[in-house]
């Protein structure tokens, strides 16, 4: 498979798994106020051009013709580690496109690189893991790295080692593993949930 179809079928596989959660109630978005893309154009003034980002989701209010909220998703279907070149173009993409009322996310197969993972825990960009079971794992925010047990519960330290190790293997059965603002989830639609909630 080339990596055009690679990772395109990624991109089809992220964004059904999101319109599924609408569709369902799981995300705080009402059927009727939003609109969803793959590979839609933003027009940038920092560029004078067009800016594509892989998924979008643009809410809108009751009776609004513009959006009110951006969610802005990037997939990347590696088969190493993500450098830090890549969340840095994903959080200038972000800004440029509205500066507003934006959550971004990045989605991958793959860990993160170090310098990628401190990057987007200081931009608050979301991170979700995506392993071959079809498991979401979503990290926003990276425990210490003096983490122990005494000091942390073990599903703390799993979603730092699923973000940071390359050879992380998924057990315990979850769903998924993260933090935001400091609370551990094992549910990926609470944690997406929960992301539409932060400021």
């Amino acid at each position: 498979m080339s990596t055009v179809k690679k990772g395109d079928t990624f991109e089809k596989r992220v964004f059904a798994t999101l319109k599924e959660m609408i569709a369902s109630g799981a995300l705080p978005i009402p059927k009727d106020s939003y609109k969803m893309y793959m590979k839609k154009k933003y027009f940038s003034k920092d560029r004078n051009d067009n800016i594509i980002v892989d998924i979008s989701i643009e809410v809108f209010l009751p009776g609004g013709s513009e959006p009110w909220f951006y969610f802005i998703v990037e997939c990347k279907d590696y088969s190493k580690s993500i450098p830090v070149d890549d969340i840095e173009e994903f959080c200038s993409k972000v800004g440029q496109i509205t500066g507003l009322n934006v959550k971004a996310l990045f989605v991958t197969t793959r860990n993160l690189q170090k310098g990628a993972f401190n990057f987007a825990v200081a931009k608050k960009i979301g991170v979700v893991r995506l392993f071959p079971d079809d498991k979401f794992n979503w990290l926003i925010t990276r425990a210490s790295k003096e983490i122990t047990t005494t000091n942390a519960n073990i599903i703390t330290i799993r979603v730092f080692n699923a973000l940071a190790d390359e050879e992380f293997e998924n057990i315990g059965n979850y769903d998924a593993l993260g933090i935001i603002d400091g609370k551990c989830y094992t549910d990926f639609r609470e944690m997406v949930q929960a992301i539409f909630q932060c400021n």
